[in-house]
């Protein structure tokens, strides 16, 4: 069994995270753009941002996505396992891929 990557540091962040965090969340309509699942964490399906390189500090617009954290959880085992998704297959199961 391989060990989990290090937790990233909060510093790696920039300072004004909560506010792109946010932009992201709102130009997605406040829904996952892998499963459609809009923002309701009474039922479990919380919103979160996903970077697509696994860089928090890199924050460009196109390295980040709107997803439900169960989603973001299979993107995030995905990075690991393969790497940036750039130029790799779609997510199993989803109609739309990360890239």
């Amino acid at each position: 069994m391989r060990p989990s990557p290090p937790a990233v540091p909060k510093t790696r962040y920039p300072p004004d995270w909560p506010e792109i965090a946010r932009a992201v969340k709102e130009a997605a309509g406040w829904r996952c753009l892998l499963c459609g699942h809009p923002h309701d964490p009474a039922t479990g399906y919380t919103l979160t941002v996903h970077h697509r390189d696994g860089d928090p500090s890199n924050c460009d617009p196109k390295n980040l996505r709107a997803l439900c954290q169960r989603c973001h959880l299979l993107a995030q085992a995905w990075l690991r396992r393969y790497g940036s998704p750039l130029g790799r297959p779609m997510l199993p199961g989803f109609a739309s891929p990360l890239a």
